[in-house]
């Protein structure tokens, strides 16, 4: 919504749709995230670029993807930079755009290459942590990955990531997968399960199986 609260029409932009005579605005794996601050909106389309735009001056950027079509967008904790990820069938590419070190200058610049923080997943959801980021992937496993890129854990819940919230204190995770599963984690147990795959010392406190016409049942 516009200052005005009115709708607006962020990506396709109204010139193009009139200038290729569009019929309608549909657009596959829409994605979007808002700034801690409330100051930046991130978004894209499998058709756009990585986009970013100034909620302030109303400033819009624009960022190649690393990968080919642009997936996931999300805010760091502290808002200061902001990762995007994009796909090539179940593997990707996640870029991180550092507003500190980089000023608006930089963001203008479409010949900017950006940090690369994983050459691996497709990203379906995501969450920002003081740590660092956890990412949910096509494979099934979320991993944990530093502002430097660097892998700290990784975890397998067995089917394509849905979705995924943190608690404000980072201790608790909610996981949802296209198999029906909610898994819930405990982030900061410092043990694992024997019987988890991965390289995390997190604890599993909850799984319920959440399957179309049937009860919710806890496993």
């Amino acid at each position: 919504m516009d200052s005005e609260g009115k709708a607006e029409l962020l990506y396709p932009e109204l010139p193009d749709l009139l200038k290729y005579k569009a019929e309608d605005t549909i657009e596959d794996m829409v994605h979007g995230d808002v700034s801690p601050d409330g100051r930046w909106l991130a978004y894209g389309t499998q058709g756009s670029s990585h986009m970013l735009k100034d909620l302030q001056s109303g400033e819009v950027y624009a960022f190649e993807p690393a990968s080919s079509y642009p997936h996931f967008a999300r805010f760091s904790k502290d808002g200061r930079e902001v990762w995007y990820n994009a796909c090539h069938f179940y593997n990707g590419a996640t870029i991180r755009v550092p507003f500190a070190e980089s000023g608006q200058g930089r963001l203008g610049d479409r010949e900017a290459e950006w940090p690369l923080t994983n050459e691996e997943m497709r990203v379906y959801a995501g969450v920002s942590l003081k740590q660092g980021f956890i990412l949910g992937d096509a494979y099934g496993y979320l991993k944990l990955i530093d502002g430097d890129g660097r892998e700290i854990w990784r975890y397998f819940v067995g089917s394509t990531i849905f979705g995924m919230t943190v608690t404000a204190d980072d201790k608790m995770l909610a996981v949802g997968t296209y198999g029906g599963m909610l898994h819930l984690l405990d982030l900061d147990s410092g043990r694992k399960s024997e019987y988890s795959i991965g390289t995390a010392d997190i604890l599993e406190t909850d799984r319920w199986m959440l399957w179309r016409d049937q009860e919710p049942l806890r496993w």
